[in-house]
């Protein structure tokens, strides 16, 4: 590492790049014909990845951060076991992975309310973006259980069409006001109107999950928070206690 460019100048078969912010630059011929390298983690403090950084190397998938600004020429020839690059849609990574013919798995993003939409392993028609919907959601409020809900339609559209996609997404919805996250979960709502749980989770003022297709979802606020069996808006040994008086009547 040349420290004082903070550019990773040579590396071995088992460097890692510092995480800790002091590198912001993959010189020429970093990892130049390292054929045993199969995994590197770029993080986001890189800007620029030079000429034939990667060429020759046994790296078989790798995602750049949006942070990266430039990639060199040559940077992946003779790759023969890259097979797909990650990367945020629309940025320099997307625009790699057209230039080598191979898959380009995306993360997109609605500007205007902070949806994240990551692939994970899905192909998406080239220039498509995320459009949410928020729709009524009368019939859900009141329903037994539930405080409050908010209905996103959520689809992939290009030139004002929507986009059919297949295969596995992870969705970040930002936690809507006033939401709980010990009481928030999501459903899905199929075409005739039912609902189905979801697997989800709150993580850093996002609530997170897992599908594998594009439709109706509600993110719902339950009136309770499970395992709070006194009440109080906690889930502690208090509960417990409380449970155990319950059960002995």
């Amino acid at each position: 590492i040349e420290v004082e460019t903070k550019t990773v100048m040579a590396t071995s078969n088992d460097f890692a790049i510092p995480t800790d912010g002091s590198v912001t630059k993959i010189g020429n011929y970093a990892f130049y014909d390292r054929s045993a390298i199969e995994n590197v983690v770029i993080p986001d403090s890189i800007t620029s990845i030079g000429d034939n950084a990667f060429a020759g190397s046994g790296i078989k998938e790798i995602e750049i951060p949006e942070s990266v600004e430039h990639i060199g020429e040559g940077a992946f020839d003779d790759c023969e076991n890259l097979i797909a690059i990650h990367g945020v849609a629309g940025s320099v990574a997307e625009s790699v992975a057209k230039q080598y013919g191979i898959a380009f798995y995306g993360t997109y993003k609605a500007e205007e309310n902070g949806f994240i939409v990551k692939s994970l392993g899905a192909e998406v028609p080239e220039g498509s973006t995320i459009r949410t919907t928020v729709c009524d959601s009368s019939e859900i409020i009141g329903q037994p259980g539930i405080d409050d809900a908010v209905v996103y339609d959520i689809v992939f559209e290009k030139n004002e069409e929507v986009q059919t996609v297949t295969g596995d997404f992870i969705i970040s919805i930002p936690l809507p006001e006033g939401f709980a996250p010990g009481r928030t979960n999501v459903f899905y709502i199929n075409g005739d109107g039912n609902m189905e749980v979801i697997n989800s989770s709150v993580v850093e003022g996002f609530v997170v999950f897992k599908t594998n297709h594009f439709s109706k979802y509600a993110v719902v606020l339950y009136d309770h928070l499970a395992g709070d069996i006194n009440d109080d808006g906690k889930v502690n040994a208090r509960d417990i206690t409380a449970l155990r008086k319950h059960l002995a009547g």
